[in-house]
């Protein structure tokens, strides 16, 4: 209880539109705008849906085309594991086996329309919310920092806010 009150986890937000609620994430996270991506509003539930039954926390995975993400044992044992994810994402020249992925089949927007091309290089995708309070927010900064060092123009990242963008109302 003290730990979600200090760091701001499941806080009510209220943001009265996109612009707004970009702002904050830019002001409080420095994150970058253009790779903040939405839903579209209609899948927001199915989105939802099949993060939860992925159980992801704030990590989804690294997809590598539009049908197949990154497995590794060592990683899904606890895919909220900072280590981890550092861990296969700096490891560029390793063996990895693959696994499905669904996430593709969603459409996601940045606030210039621009969508995600799941084909272009390994993707890193993270999960953002305002209900993830500062620390997971910070731990999702310095994870796209990392991926930023390594100058590697095949690997991107992704921040796919899962809040409801109902904005007239408290995320």
């Amino acid at each position: 209880m003290v730990y979600n009150s200090f760091n701001g986890v499941n806080k009510m937000t209220t943001f009265n539109n996109k612009e707004e609620y970009l702002k904050y994430f830019e002001k409080r996270f420095n994150f970058h705008r253009e790779d903040i991506y939405f839903p579209e509003k209609e899948e927001y539930g199915n989105l939802m849906n099949y993060i939860s039954s992925q159980k992801v926390s704030f990590f989804y995975g690294i997809t590598v085309n539009e049908n197949s993400k990154i497995y590794d044992s060592y990683l899904n044992d606890n895919n909220s594991c900072f280590g981890r994810i550092v861990t296969i994402i700096k490891n560029r020249n390793f063996e990895h086996k693959l696994t499905g992925t669904e996430i593709t089949k969603f459409k996601f927007e940045n606030i210039n329309s621009k969508t995600i091309d799941f084909n272009n290089g390994k993707s890193v995708i993270f999960i953002i919310s305002t209900k993830l309070g500062r620390a997971i927010n910070n731990n999702i900064k310095e994870l796209t920092c990392i991926i930023d060092d390594l100058n590697d123009k095949s690997i991107n990242y992704y921040l796919i806010s899962v809040d409801n963008q109902d904005f007239k109302n408290p995320l």
